[in-house]
């Protein structure tokens, strides 16, 4: 059993509150790594590519983690 399932069995389930919050999550770490990727390329601005470069992994866990979440849920 996930860690997700454990806890709502203990404390009582899952809210619909949880799943929107999650969803939006989701949405906004999709959106986060469009602009980062977008950022990644850009040929003016050195230092900005290298950071956008750098946050993809961080935000594309996060991102991932929040799916997670989301299945664990189903």
């Amino acid at each position: 059993m996930t860690d997700i399932k454990s806890l709502a069995l203990k404390y009582g389930g899952y809210t619909s509150l949880d799943k929107v919050y999650l969803d939006q999550q989701v949405a906004a770490h999709n959106e986060t790594l469009t602009l980062l990727n977008g950022f990644a390329d850009n040929t003016e601005a050195p230092a900005l590519a290298t950071l956008a470069r750098e946050l993809v992994t961080p935000v594309t866990a996060h991102r991932d983690r929040a799916r997670t979440l989301l299945d664990a849920m189903k």
